[in-house]
């Protein structure tokens, strides 16, 4: 006897398939993001576990420069494996330039916790101003003592000390907000704007998006996104300090520059 299907059994299991479709796809996506996430804290972890032997010589630039080069690599092979197993895309384009910086201030929006991860893998020789809480934390505070990191909250001597680094030849890495982001921009700190006025040196706007939202203020490291997340690294305008300009206005133009 010949059994026919009525287009409503074959609807049926049609969506019967795409819903077991659907939950390999989320166990696939939370699996790789799983991997990534381990990967990412086990090797951060071993590297400032090997830090920690080397902070009695962090006074010496060719002990920072050196620890710098292997941040660098160190993150440049985390967000290649992140790309290479779809845990994340990137959208890279225009960033070869970065790889060019010298002496340069980093003025970026700041929206995932990742935001650092991602420019120190492509701005070389790099400082970043980091929270002081962060250095408590042995998975990241003492690489980023040997690198020579500085703390937002170091009042007169995070200027002289970025100055200083600038005068080396390193970049600093700033995010004017002092913490993530979510839905606008908040209000820039004038920080970075003082730190290139006294030392004279351009700074270079990068503007960072990450959709669906990766890891914003007040997420766990497991909120997952509902779909693979698209982030953009875009370098932008550049804005080069001239004799006589007030940090105020140096501020406001490069606010307003990311406000548009």
């Amino acid at each position: 006897m010949v059994q026919f299907r009525t287009a409503e059994s074959t609807r049926g299991v049609n969506i019967e398939a795409e819903i077991d479709v659907s939950r390999w796809r989320l166990t696939a996506r939370y699996l790789l993001y799983g991997i990534s996430l381990a990967g990412f804290w086990s090797g951060a972890l071993l590297c400032n576990l090997l830090a920690l032997f080397f902070l009695p010589w962090r006074g010496q630039a060719k002990v920072r420069r050196k620890a710098r080069v292997w941040l660098h690599r160190l993150l440049v092979f985390a967000r290649r494996s992140m790309g290479a197993i779809q845990a994340v895309r990137f959208d890279l384009m225009g960033t070869e330039l970065l790889s060019e910086l010298r002496s340069t201030v980093v003025v970026a929006n700041h929206q995932s916790l990742l935001d650092a991860v991602y420019l120190l893998s492509l701005v070389p020789d790099a400082v970043c101003i980091f929270k002081r809480s962060l250095q408590r934390n042995i998975a990241l505070g003492p690489m980023a003592r040997l690198c020579g990191f500085i703390a937002n909250d170091a009042g007169p001597d995070l200027v002289r000390e970025s100055v200083a680094a600038l005068s080396e030849g390193c970049n600093v890495i700033v995010f004017p907000e002092g913490t993530r982001s979510q839905g606008g921009l908040k209000p820039f700190k004038p920080g970075f704007a003082l730190i290139a006025c006294r030392a004279r040196c351009p700074i270079q706007t990068i503007h960072l998006s990450t959709d669906p939202a990766l890891l914003p203020k007040g997420a766990s490291l497991m909120d997952l996104p509902h779909r693979q997340p698209l982030v953009g690294i875009r370098p932008g305008r550049r804005f080069s300090p001239t004799p006589g300009l007030r940090t105020t206005d140096l501020l406001r133009e490069v606010e307003a520059y990311f406000q548009d």
